[in-house]
Order: C-alpha cells, then structure tokens, then sequence
C-alpha cells in the first residue's frame, strides 16, 4: 500500500487468496448514500477481481462490489461462515477492460434498494442489506495492482430545524374591559424560582421604543 502521484496504491503479490483495506467512515445506514470510486487496473490477471467494499467489520464481515479485468461484475456478501454472491459474475460492456484501464463505480442507496453503477451507467440493482461495521475499503485478488484516485462518500445532512419569528398582531381591548391586576403580597421563600420577563416592543403601527430595556430592569432586579 503506498501513495504516489496524489492515488493510492494497492498491489496484491500473491498468486491466491485476497487483501483488503479499510477505514471508519461513518455513514447511517438508515438513509440514503452514494459511494463513489475511481479504479485503475494497473497491472495484474485478468479472471479474478478487483472492487470496493462497505459496511466493512473485519475480513469476513463486509459488502463487496468488485470488477474484473476482462469485464465482468459481482456483488458479494461475507458474513464469516457464509460467502453468498448477492449478484453472481455477470459480463457488462459498460466496464472497460485490461491493464490500464479506469473504472468509475457507485454504489447508492435509496430506500431499501442498491443501486450499483459504472462510469455513471447503472449496470445492476440488489435489496439493501444491514452493515456489519463502518468501514469503507477496498480488495484485490490473486496477483494484481490497482491505483486509486478518488474515494467519495455522500449523505444528506440531517435536515435542519426552521425556526420563524412572527411578528405579533395585537387585538386592542375596549378600555372597560381591563381590570386591576390583584395585589400580591411578598413572601420569603427559600426555593428558587423563575421568572419569565417579555419585553414587547413589537406593535404594528406604533412600535414602542423601551420595553426592552425595561423587562432588561426588571431582570436586574428580580435577580
């Protein structure tokens, strides 16, 4: 694993078996996402695969969508005892082939469905399946190199509280409708209390220019 030339640089030397890498990338697998890759195959057999991985726990717990050098497609799923081909190898003429080639892929969530695509052509669709883990990654099989040069992980932003301020509209009352407010009496207490104090000063023809500052009085004295 290395990086050069501002890519990431994975090369499998062994003539079996798979290496993977990942990291924590935090995505709620509740909503919806995009994951969005650029592969070059740089070197390397052309029968065995290539590709990204998700929902990543360790090296048999993740989600694998994976290319192969003469033009083929899969998606995997590894749950430790079990290897189940979600979508088996199948040919597509949307992925370019053999050494040097470059590859875009995606995969994106909406609703309950996945929706795998590449170079922005939707190649294959699947149910969604629940993560193992959060990682995000890569693998590559058998003896082969891959370079990569973007890694992309997209997910709406939880949506945002509005909050709006209405300008009150005051109803005047007739003036024999207002009453004496009671007389209240002080009284010691040892509890604390609150106070709430609103200041008004937002009428519509004829705003008024102190109660701010007289409910910021009131404040200072009551505290």
């Amino acid at each position: 694993l290395r990086i050069e030339s501002g890519q990431y640089w994975f090369h499998h030397k062994v003539e079996e078996g798979a290496w993977l890498t990942g990291k924590d990338i935090e995505i709620d697998p509740q909503k919806d996402f995009v994951i969005r890759t650029t592969i070059t195959k740089v070197s390397g057999v052309d029968n065995y695969g290539y590709g990204l991985l998700w929902g990543l726990q360790d090296v048999d717990h993740y989600y694998q969508f994976a290319l192969s050098g003469n033009g083929h497609f899969r998606y995997v799923k590894s749950d430790g005892e079990d290897w189940t081909d979600l979508i088996a190898w199948t040919k597509s003429d949307l992925i370019r082939q053999n050494d040097g080639a470059t590859n875009t892929i995606a995969v994106h969530k909406e609703g309950q469905q996945l929706k795998f695509w590449v170079n922005d052509q939707l190649i294959a669709e699947a149910e969604f399946e629940p993560f193992f883990g959060n990682q995000i990654g890569y693998i590559v099989y058998n003896i082969m190199e891959i370079s990569i040069d973007e890694l992309r992980v997209e997910q709406p932003a939880p949506e945002e509280q509005l909050v709006q301020t209405v300008q009150p509209t005051p109803t005047p009352l007739p003036a024999e409708t207002l009453e004496p407010l009671p007389e209240i009496k002080p009284e010691t207490v040892s509890a604390s209390r609150v106070a709430l104090v609103i200041g008004n000063n937002a009428y519509g023809r004829v705003p008024l220019a102190t109660p701010l500052h007289d409910a910021q009085a009131i404040t200072r004295g009551l505290e």
